[in-house]
């Protein structure tokens, strides 16, 4: 490659990385998991499966559920206020049976987020008719 060249494709690059620095810094940084918990739920029988379960600085929810059998996957949402969760029509799926509904609920959130326990309503086309029942999440150890 020639000098002049050369001194063309470092003078592009200067500029990308010019451009590219400053956007980088506007980058939202990835949402935090949270711990890990344990998660029990008792409807017409007792189901377990794993969650992932954050509360921000506002007591937004975020996190993660999964319940294998039967394969439930849903993204937890609501807010955490006074120690107790509130979630409204939170969707869930079951894809092995092609299937969605929607959870609705409370807990008590203490202030260590150990154990989470709460009472949900359970509705939509992967249930026959509407169900209630309990809920408890349990944090794992730290590995």
């Amino acid at each position: 490659m020639s000098a002049i060249r050369q001194a063309q494709a470092i003078s592009q690059l200067a500029v990308v990385l010019l451009w590219a620095a400053p956007l980088a810094a506007f980058q939202t940084p990835p949402a935090q998991t949270g711990p890990t918990y344990s998660a029990k739920f008792n409807l017409d029988q007792e189901y377990n499966g794993t969650a992932t379960f954050a509360v921000d600085a506002k007591g937004a929810v975020t996190g993660e559920l999964t319940v294998d059998p039967p394969g439930v996957r849903m993204t937890l949402s609501g807010a955490v206020k006074d120690g107790v969760w509130t979630f409204e029509k939170m969707p869930y799926t079951i894809a092995a049976e092609n299937c969605s509904g929607v959870v609705s609920g409370t807990a008590k959130v203490p202030v260590d987020r150990g154990v989470i326990t709460g009472q949900i309503h359970v509705e939509g086309g992967c249930t026959e008719q509407p169900m209630d029942g309990t809920f408890t999440f349990t944090k794992t150890p730290k590995s």
